[in-house]
């Protein structure tokens, strides 16, 4: 056994009152801490006891006797104590030699007495944890009395790494002096892997409850806060789970006509540990709609024995809209047996929750393809119908207007893509207010009178001859507004009423307001259309008898944002609608107002729309040599029809080689090419590649990019790669015609020597 430290000399040593301290420290301690915490401590001053009783008998003075004197009855039951308990109890000096260790912890480690006792311990202490006791070494030292040792890894004789923990208790000298640390430890490998386990368990099962979508499950404890709020619930009722938790369940879901009855029924569970039956209940959203759900309650304990209630709540909307739309289907059906089949393809719909979305879309596509191809066949295939110019420009008629809602459905569908990814921009100028009503009315004029309607402009103030804006967009905004007054109105006239507030010099708000006569909506119909939602009509019979993808208020509403402005809504049944077009904007110019527009009135005037053939006659590329590369032959054939119609001498390339070998053998024979209209997209090599080879070897000549691809990033591609222009497909024969004619007019003009590759 170790000798006494220097300094611990009999003299002042008193045992008795140290023993007393040890133990009066567990003794008065006992109130907070568990019973377990209590023995240990008990056990942890017993071994404290046994080693100050062996250093005051290694003492040569003190209370008396010799060092060679035999052991008292006390100091023998303190050791049967020490050396009978299954805790695993220790000793070691300030400088860390290990001088004691009972056989429970021979017994638990594998090592045997001497190779432990009179070593220092840091050699068995696993070399991450070794830092940790070192400083509680240190801390004694210095004067701390007792302390919990955190989790540690001590290595067993055999090689394993096992966990304890300890408690260990410093025993001074009379002066304070330190004499040993005595600790009491346990093993923990056992509880820390039961530990894990049963974490991982609840890391499982609390993924299932927040990670399942269609079960919305809440918790709450005795004073109903909330204290588990998964993804589901979230989903259900409207609240993420950082705005529930800690709110009370009666300030969330809870309907106020429930509120009283609902606190004391759950109060009443907690209170007697009822059981808690399950139901259908409407509860309220975080928007303030109600919503079905069936509930089923749980009653827990936790840890600390207080209960905690748990709500697994299912959305019964789904299936009470089923069930309405079932019983809706059969009273119809005795009403009338002639629509069973649609009653029954109504529910069977409803069961299968289709999207309204695709449904719609569907439609809007086939609808005119159906007319396209069915007049085409009709013109392809009847003798006698072909002979009748008037039929065969009919049938024409009916194939371009089918083609331009097609396309207009197409557009509609990109323009939502674009706005949902944050990817259409606009382009603010100053722009005549004038020039873009005009537009819109004259477009639309035609559609409006084929169906008896007037249409037509109203001032209501005075307003600024030029704003700033973005043309293209307000022009879109304007079109979709009447475009619907149109298509929901049957009589009277539709107006375009302007208004401007100024709010400063340059500055006001300017309101269109479009006005119709038609079918208006109920206050419900109107609230939703309000949203401005995607693919939402005022109702499903409206969405029957009219058609439409319902993404034009929607795009016309983002693109009012965009724009720095709104869309307002007004509408009564009936009588008719409202939608104003508000902006915040600049203004400069003249002001004008109805009476300096006179041509703006109310008016019913129908000219007949001239096709694209009669416009692009009107353009002139007499004696433009054009190279058309282009890999669809039809595509080539039409626009080649287009280009000579208009005076020009066309060559064609079915890919972008052709065309370089095509521009190579032109410039050799001196017949340069005065433009170059290229489709992007080709195979053997695309016009990308084909358009940086020719500018990469000299080549001068206006390149214009011809695409099916609409969007911004297109034309910016384009554009970098070295085209001069871009038009995109469908093409417009006049708007091409021009595009073609302002190049080479600017070629010739800038560059009289043309260069080839």
């Amino acid at each position: 056994m170790p000798v006494i430290e220097p300094g611990l000399g009999s003299a002042g040593f008193e045992s008795r009152p140290l023993y007393l301290n040890l133990l009066s420290v567990e003794i008065w301690s006992i109130g907070p801490v568990l019973i377990v915490s209590f023995l240990a401590g008990v056990l942890l001053a017993l071994a404290a006891l046994y080693s100050v009783e062996w250093v005051r008998r290694r003492c040569h003075s003190g209370i008396g006797g010799s060092a060679n004197q035999a052991p008292s009855t006390e100091h023998l039951q303190y050791r049967m104590l020490v050396e009978h308990s299954g805790d695993l109890l220790w000793s070691i000096t300030p400088r860390g030699i290990i001088t004691y260790v009972s056989p429970s912890w021979l017994r638990e480690t594998g090592y045997r007495a001497e190779q432990a006792v009179g070593r220092s311990f840091d050699w068995m202490i696993h070399d991450d944890d070794l830092p940790t006791c070192m400083e509680y070494v240190a801390r004694f030292n210095a004067g701390l009395e007792s302390a919990e040792i955190p989790e540690y890894r001590l290595r067993h004789a055999d090689g394993s790494i096992r966990w304890h923990v300890a408690r260990v208790q410093a025993v001074r000298d009379a002066a304070g002096r330190l004499i040993s640390m005595v600790g009491v430890s346990r093993d923990i490998t056992e509880k820390k892997r039961m530990h894990e386990l049963l974490c991982q368990s609840e890391r499982r099962f609390r993924s299932i409850f927040e990670q399942t979508p269609a079960i919305a499950v809440q918790g709450y404890d005795r004073q109903r806060k909330v204290i588990f709020w998964n993804h589901a619930s979230e989903a259900l009722y409207g609240y993420s789970a950082a705005e529930a938790n800690g709110r009370q369940l009666e300030d969330l879901i809870i309907p106020e006509e429930m509120r009283d009855q609902v606190i004391g029924t759950v109060d009443s569970w907690i209170r007697e540990n009822a059981s808690m039956p399950s139901a259908e209940l409407a509860l309220k959203r975080k928007d303030g709609s109600r919503v079905d759900v069936f509930s089923s309650h749980l009653m827990l304990r936790n840890t600390e024995g207080d209960p905690e209630m748990y709500c697994i709540d299912v959305d019964l909307t789904e299936r009470k809209r089923i069930e309405d739309a079932l019983r809706k289907a059969n009273g119809e059906l005795r009403e009338a047996i002639e629509r069973a089949n649609q009653m029954a393809e109504e529910a069977r719909q409803a069961n299968l929750s289709k999207s309204e979305f695709l449904a719609n879309m569907s439609h809007e596509i086939r609808t005119p393809m159906t007319a396209i191809l069915g007049f085409a066949d009709l013109l392809n295939g009847e003798r006698d119908l072909v002979s009748d110019p008037e039929m065969v420009a009919d049938c024409v008629r009916r194939i371009r207007a089918n083609a331009d809602h097609l396309m207009s459905v197409i557009n509609d569908v990109l323009d939502m893509s674009k706005i949902e990814a944050g990817k259409l921009s606009v382009e603010m100028m100053m722009v005549d207010l004038g020039q873009v009503m005009d537009a819109v009315v004259a477009a639309l004029e035609n559609r409006a009178a084929a169906k008896g309607l007037e249409l037509g402009v109203e001032y209501d103030s005075m307003v600024p001859d030029r704003i700033r804006t973005d043309p293209v967009r307000l022009r879109q905004i304007l079109f979709n507004l009447v475009g619907n007054a149109i298509k929901f109105s049957d009589r009277g006239a539709i107006l375009i009423r302007a208004s401007f507030a100024q709010q400063s010099p340059g500055a006001g708000v300017l309101r269109l307001a479009v006005v119709d006569s038609g079918i208006g909506m109920t206050p419900e119909q109107c609230r939703r259309i309000s949203r401005f939602k995607p693919f939402t009509q005022a109702d499903g019979s409206t969405s029957r008898r009219f058609g439409g993808t319902g993404l034009g208020l929607s795009i016309s509403s983002s693109l009012a944002q965009l724009l720095g402005g709104r869309i307002e809504v007004a509408s009564e049944e009936g009588r008719g609608s409202r939608f104003t077009l508000v902006l915040e904007t600049e203004a400069c110019g003249s002001w004008q107002s109805a009476s300096d527009r006179d041509d703006f009135d109310v008016r019913s005037i129908h000219h007949p729309e001239p096709t694209a053939c009669d416009r692009s006659a009107a353009v002139s590329l007499a004696g433009a040599r054009i190279l058309l590369v282009e890999d669809g032959v039809d595509n080539q054939r039409l626009v080649g029809f287009h280009l000579g119609r208009a005076g020009a001498s066309v060559a064609t390339a079915e890919h972008g080689r052709a065309a370089l070998e095509a521009i190579e053998r032109a410039g050799r024979e001196g017949r340069p090419f005065d433009l170059v209209l290229m489709d992007m997209q080709m195979p053997v090599m695309d016009g990308y590649e084909a358009t940086r080879q020719l500018r990469s070897a000299g080549f001068q000549t206006p390149i214009i990019a011809l695409t099916a691809h609409a969007m911004v990033e297109d034309r910016k591609r384009c554009l970098e790669t070295g085209c001069n222009d871009y038009a995109s497909k469908p093409i417009d024969p006049v708007g091409l015609l021009r595009v073609c004619g302002d190049w080479i007019r600017k070629c010739a003009a800038t560059s009289p020597i043309r260069q080839s590759a």
